[in-house]
């Protein structure tokens, strides 16, 4: 028993671990690749964007082995999900051959996707595993490929209710005895092509896992010197009334950014992360769209916009939020700004990878979820989509609930808090109770409570650094507040501070019932 609490204990240290280090290499990624996509446009001489362009094939295929990491990990740890939605597979094969194109054409090989017959203009499953296992197999054989060709073929199995894919190429091949370590992880095929081609080892294993994952199979075939063939399959899900297709689909040749220039102009979207870089990155890429955008540099400076925005009568169209901040994160910024009357759409930019984050986001009162490192086309497309909806947010409603009566406790001691809290219910107040200053900023900024009793000890910051973000609302100007400590009234400076009144503690309860007819009455 003590082996398997002491092995979910690791098992929770790794995931912790791993969700702190995508957000740690994700972020300063995100601004990498941000800024060297920009400075792609704006540099004419050759030599020049050689460089960039040397800086951007770096940093995205960092940030691969990054996500192979994190991909495996949480494949091993049970907590990847996977996806059941209709999607096109043409399309799906179309974004590869985009994705794709610059690596063939630096190594000057023909990528060739082709159909052995008609295939179903949507099937059910994982899109984005799918293009992952592609990415990966094609990836290979382009990697390993020096003359000939990359071949992507597919082909319906409609009695097994399967999609089968095929990867073929010309390149070196593999023996048997390699063949058997393919799906291995950290076991590359030849070290010797590790050192040449660079990588993780871990494409194939997660390949297999996800194919796994999925409900298909994977299998490969390989001949040294002649190439390297790998089959995967994919259910498709019920075919009823799903129309075929023979070809893959055409792009509309619009000049793309036009659509989301025209949909941005006169939007104003309230950017809140603590990152300046990645602020300054996300505000040339909606600025360039047409956007109007207020900064924020966490999430009480958040709040503090929001209001100064709705007494000027110019509500953000959306909010993007970044959910990893320090002193307030966007978790509780969100619940804030919703308390607020927000109604208009919350996307989070969230650099965390594991299982749940999505779902805490939508819990905490966001409407969507991008991932760092954001690409301008997925930040610009689900801005514009939530800004066209003209069902995001027709009102912004707040609530009219008086809370003239209303005290916030803020206590991590849970038998002190308990005491006050009943004093304080007897004597006919409604009391919220909150054991940290993050906490406390969050449903302080639901509340607008009429009294606020402040531990200065708390576990996650000082009570004066709480006090100080809670009076930058503008909602808690009327709010009374008062210091709850262990020392004299002389050992701290509550008073300069912006406290109305201390208590010290245990002899909180004599001096609160001397106060309490100083509440509002409601």
């Amino acid at each position: 028993e003590r082996a398997k609490l002491d092995a979910d204990a690791a098992n929770r240290a790794k995931s912790d671990f791993l969700a702190n280090m995508s957000h740690e290499i994700r972020t300063p990624m995100s601004v990498v690749l941000g800024y060297a996509d920009l400075l792609l446009e704006r540099v004419a001489v050759p030599e020049d964007r050689a460089c960039v362009e040397t800086i951007r094939r770096n940093g995205l295929f960092l940030l691969r082995i990054v996500n192979d990491i994190l991909d495996l990990s949480k494949i091993e740890a049970g907590t990847l999900l996977t996806e059941h939605v209709r999607f096109s597979p043409g399309e799906l094969l179309l974004e590869l051959r985009e994705l794709l194109d610059e690596r063939v054409r630096e190594r000057g090989l023909p990528l060739r996707i082709e159909l052995a017959g008609p295939i179903p203009e949507t099937i059910e499953g994982d899109p984005t595993r799918m293009r992952q296992v592609l990415v990966n197999l094609v990836g290979n054989g382009i990697k390993f490929t020096d003359e000939g060709e990359v071949r992507v073929l597919v082909e319906l199995h409609r009695e097994r209710g399967e999609l089968e894919l095929t990867v073929s190429d010309t390149g070196i091949g593999m023996d048997e005895e390699l063949q058997r370590r393919l799906f291995v992880p950290f076991n590359q095929a030849d070290t010797s092509n590790t050192r040449r081609h660079g990588g993780t080892g871990l494409g194939l294993a997660i390949s297999k896992r996800l194919v796994d994952a999925m409900g298909g199979r994977i299998s490969a075939q390989s001949e040294p010197g002649v190439g390297s063939t790998f089959r995967f399959t994919v259910p498709t899900g019920p075919l009823g009334g799903v129309g075929m297709i023979d070809a893959l689909p055409v792009r509309d040749p619009a000049p793309p950014g036009q659509a989301v220039a025209r949909t941005l102009a006169g939007r104003t979207v309230l950017l809140v992360d603590d990152v300046s870089d990645v602020r300054n990155l996300l505000k040339s890429y909606l600025g360039d769209a047409g956007a109007q955008v207020v900064e924020a540099g966490d999430g009480a400076a958040a709040l503090v916009a929001f209001e100064a925005m709705r007494r000027e009568h110019r509500l953000p169209d959306v909010v993007l939020l970044d959910m990893q901040m320090p002193v307030l994160d966007g978790y509780d910024t969100a619940r804030g700004l919703r308390s607020l009357g927000h109604a208009k759409p919350i996307i989070a930019l969230t650099a965390a990878a594991m299982k749940g984050d999505r779902e805490r986001c939508l819990d905490a009162g966001c409407d969507d979820y991008l991932t760092k490192p954001v690409s301008r086309d997925a930040l610009l497309e689900c801005v514009t989509r939530h800004c066209s909806d003209p069902t995001a947010g027709a009102t912004y409603a707040a609530a009219e609930e008086s809370h003239a009566r209303q005290v916030l406790l803020v206590e991590d001691n849970e038998d002190a808090a308990v005491l006050l809290a009943t004093l304080l219910e007897h004597a006919g107040y409604r009391v919220r109770h909150a054991a940290t200053g993050a906490e406390a900023i969050a449903l302080a900024t639901e509340l607008a409570p009429a009294a606020v009793l402040l531990d200065i000890g708390l576990p996650d910051m000082d009570g004066f650094t709480v006090l100080s973000r809670m009076r930058e609302l503008p909602s808690l100007a009327g709010t009374l507040f008062i210091a709850l400590s262990g020392h004299g009234p002389d050992a701290h400076p509550w008073r300069e501070a912006g406290f109305h009144h201390h208590v010290e503690k245990p002899g909180s309860v004599a001096r609160l019932r001397e106060l309490l007819p100083r509440l509002p009455a409601g």
